[in-house]
């Protein structure tokens, strides 16, 4: 082999590497969760602003790595094709497309694609500054394509619709505290608030004919009573009648100071 079949080889690995490159960054920017992103910048992470801009720019960005992946597969296949008919005139041209599919589906697709998804957000913000690169060195193909794209848009229109749905959300939240990311506790709470506007108030009122209330007037041991045999923590108090609700007594004052300091009921 002689100097210029070394320097062929090591073009080929650099080919396949940027592959690598190329996929990887589709499969981060297409997994990485924005909410991550923002929190980074949140705590001070200015690198993760620019990954957040790109993300938002997404088709950009996206016809940026296709393009890029694209020229150096088939510079790839090209060269190595060239190489291996030096070599085997007869059955170079097979050699070279079973040699480069092994070479770029293993190394330039499934290997990095697996490994960014494994940390998509950290590898994003890693790589930004190169793709940043990318975008600039491939402006005037991005520009012509983006035409393209604009007139995709305006033959297949979509209604855009909410980047969150409430169910969506509380898949989120129960996702999060499957992953120990928040106890049951914290996660119930957090579904009570998403759910609270869709309850009815006859959902959660008690109707007048089943309030327990007490009169304030009443008898201490007819009211410790009523604590006892409805295990209610407050009771409302009324004048004359219960429609002429005048506050609510708690269970612990009531108990400290009426039953314990024998003070009149109206004092709390």
């Amino acid at each position: 082999m002689e100097n210029q079949d070394f320097i062929t080889i090591g073009v080929l690995i650099l080919l396949i590497l940027l592959s690598a490159f190329f996929s990887s960054a589709e499969m981060a920017f297409s997994s990485l969760n924005q909410i991550k992103i923002k929190h980074f910048i949140i705590n001070g992470q200015k690198k993760a602003q620019h990954t957040l801009d790109l993300s938002n720019n997404f088709e950009k960005l996206l016809t940026t790595i296709l393009i890029g992946n694209n020229i150096v597969n088939i510079a790839s296949a090209s060269i190595a094709a060239v190489f291996f008919l030096k070599f085997w005139e007869n059955y170079g041209v097979t050699i070279s497309t079973a040699v480069m599919t092994t070479l770029v589906l293993v190394f330039g697709e499934i290997t990095p694609k697996s490994l960014a998804k494994k940390m998509p957000e950290k590898y994003a913000i890693a790589i930004t500054p190169f793709l940043r690169m990318f975008i600039w060195i491939l402006t005037p193909l991005n520009y012509i394509f983006g035409l393209w794209q604009k007139l995709m848009n305006k033959v297949f229109k979509f209604e855009k619709g909410a980047s969150i749905t409430e169910e969506e959300l509380l898949t989120y939240v129960s996702e999060v505290q499957s992953e120990g990311g928040i106890n049951e506790n914290e996660g119930e709470l957090i579904r009570s608030v998403i759910d609270f506007d869709d309850l009815k108030v006859e959902e959660i009122l008690t109707p007048r004919v089943q309030v327990v209330a007490v009169s304030v007037d009443e008898d201490v041991k007819k009211i410790i009573h009523k604590f006892k045999h409805t295990g209610y923590s407050r009771l409302p108090v009324f004048e004359e009648n219960i429609d002429h609700i005048i506050g609510v007594i708690n269970h612990k004052d009531f108990y400290n100071l009426v039953v314990l300091e024998k003070q009149p009921l109206d004092t709390i």
